[in-house]
């Protein structure tokens, strides 16, 4: 490669690279990517692939004596201490390769504008693609319904129909060339058994057809109504057995996992180590909203809440609000919101995201491309945490001096890679909450 200002081209073009990207990679993640971008990452102490520790209070302080009026000496309880656990969590490893042609490299070796031009879509295209995986992680990760469910049984057929209630556009936006593998669950989730009908290796995605919710894919298969579609990769690709997870727990699963060992705490011992699932409701509004946090309240959530809905979700309790007499529909209070407007003014209707005040505080209503359209996600920002090895990088683990592209040994062309090590955690299961709609 050609030399520049008396350096070695790859030298300089590292350097640019660490300078115009490795440094900055956390504010390229996109706003879709909701959890990624607001939710703070904790590095773990410990290292590369070791455990994340967090101690955790389970109970109070019980040790209490009470004793009427002119009770003289009265004897006192035994103390009985509040019990701490040691919460345990590791992050999931997620690694993204893509490459640039030598001879595109070459010619943006001139001067770090050209080579920012050049590399400028791909590096943005990554960290769009990762950041992508990482929120689907902490939404889905290890989620019973993966990230979407069949519909209806489907013979011999390359074409196949997600559930209802388990869309989600935007998750599935662009996903054409991804794999993915369809099984069959058995058992009581999380400790479920599968038989697998996509082939070994994946099923790869080659259209979407957003209107009927229709995924076509590069092979035929023979699927029942409620067969569970993952991400290839982030379980085993195995005929079938029990289902082992490659990715970390996202909210979805860690709501979902109800009596049984979380985070090496057994929440069937420890409610306030449990998700809430309230009763499923019709549409988003503000009561049912404020009536799905009250078990999360029951539990100490006394701050402010984020909730996370479909944008489908979202229309439904913003729309009657600003347009009542067009919304019409029942059940909805036609309250409407006030306007005032003088001749030249401009009128503006609508939100982007609406704010609650309930008996525990703000909620704030945010609508998440992500999200199923019948899942509705609750929980206070700071009761979440990022934790694992290290945020999203270009740096490879263990390399020193920031080599960020590598030679690929067949073809002429250098390889970048995007590399995370993390996974979701909250100390206070007990005020995080799914609500669903019916």
């Amino acid at each position: 490669m050609s030399v520049v200002g008396g350096e070695n081209a790859m030298d300089t073009l590292q350097g640019w690279f660490k300078e115009l990207y490795a440094d900055k990679e956390i504010k390229l993640v996109p706003d879709a990517a909701w959890l990624t971008k607001n939710i703070p990452f904790n590095k773990s102490e410990a290292g590369l692939g070791n455990v994340y520790h967090q101690p955790v209070v389970l109970t109070q302080e019980q040790g209490f004596t009470y004793a009427g009026a002119s009770a003289g000496a009265f004897a006192l309880q035994s103390p009985i201490a509040a019990v701490l656990k040691d919460a345990q969590v590791q992050g999931a490893q997620l690694l993204l390769r893509s490459q640039i042609d030598y001879e595109s490299l070459a010619r943006a070796a001139n001067t770090k504008a050209s080579f920012g031009e050049a590399s400028r879509l791909l590096v943005e295209n990554m960290m769009e693609a990762m950041a992508k995986r990482l929120e689907l992680m902490f939404l889905y990760g290890r989620s019973p319904t993966g990230i979407g469910t069949v519909n209806a049984n489907t013979t011999t057929s390359a074409t196949f129909v997600v559930a209802a209630a388990q869309w989600a556009p935007g998750l599935w936006a662009g996903m054409e060339g991804a794999k993915i593998h369809i099984c069959t669950m058995a058992g009581t989730y999380p400790a479920q058994t599968y038989t697998r009908v996509s082939a070994s290796g994946g099923a790869t995605v080659s259209s979407v057809a957003f209107s009927t919710r229709s995924i076509t894919i590069g092979a035929t298969i023979s699927a029942t109504a409620g067969d569970v579609i993952f991400l290839y990769g982030t379980i085993a690709d195995a005929a079938s057995g029990t289902i082992s997870y490659n990715e970390a727990q996202g909210l979805d699963s860690i709501i979902e996992y109800q009596d049984t060992t979380l985070f090496n705490i057994n929440n069937a011992t420890y409610g306030l180590f449990k998700g809430n699932k309230p009763s499923s409701f019709a549409a988003l509004s503000v009561t049912n909203i404020l009536n799905g946090l009250l078990p999360a309240i029951g539990k100490g959530l006394m701050e402010d809440v984020t909730l996370l809905c479909s944008n489908t979700a979202f229309q439904g309790l913003v729309n009657p609000t600003v347009d009542p007499v067009a919304v019409g529909a029942s059940g909805y209070n036609k309250v409407g919101a006030m306007l005032t407007k003088t001749q030249g003014e401009s009128l503006t209707l609508g939100a982007n995201s609406v704010t609650i005040i309930g008996a525990q505080g703000r909620v704030t209503v945010q609508p998440h491309l992500f999200v199923k359209d019948k899942d509705i996600f609750a929980f206070p920002k700071k009761g979440l945490m990022r934790v694992g090895a290290t945020d999203m990088t270009f740096n490879t683990p263990g390399a020193k001096g920031g080599e960020f592209f590598l030679h690929r040994p067949d073809n002429a062309a250098y390889e970048l890679r995007c590399y995370a090590n993390q996974g979701l955690f909250s100390p206070v299961v007990g005020k995080l909450t799914k609500m669903t709609l019916s």
